[in-house]
């Protein structure tokens, strides 16, 4: 498993939008949400906001899918 830290881009797609409109790779997790310098717990109703930084656990494989998709990159 490859663990993968993203910072939400100012003009990212997915800045607005909660953790449960997020479709994720299949063998990808969201493991933290760092709001402010503050970690917050993964919920479906977290809102993310630009500059949030994710910390995502994810395979080999799918590692430049959850990427792109958490900068909002598709």
């Amino acid at each position: 498993l490859e663990l993968i830290s993203v910072s939400i881009p100012g003009d990212s797609a997915i800045a607005g939008q909660t953790l449960a409109n997020l479709e994720l790779p299949p063998h990808s997790f969201i493991a933290i949400v760092m709001k402010n310098n503050r970690a917050e717990r993964p919920s479906s109703d977290l809102v993310l906001e630009p500059h949030d930084e994710i910390i995502a656990v994810t395979t080999p494989e799918e590692e430049s899918i959850l990427y792109d998709i958490l900068t909002g990159a598709i």
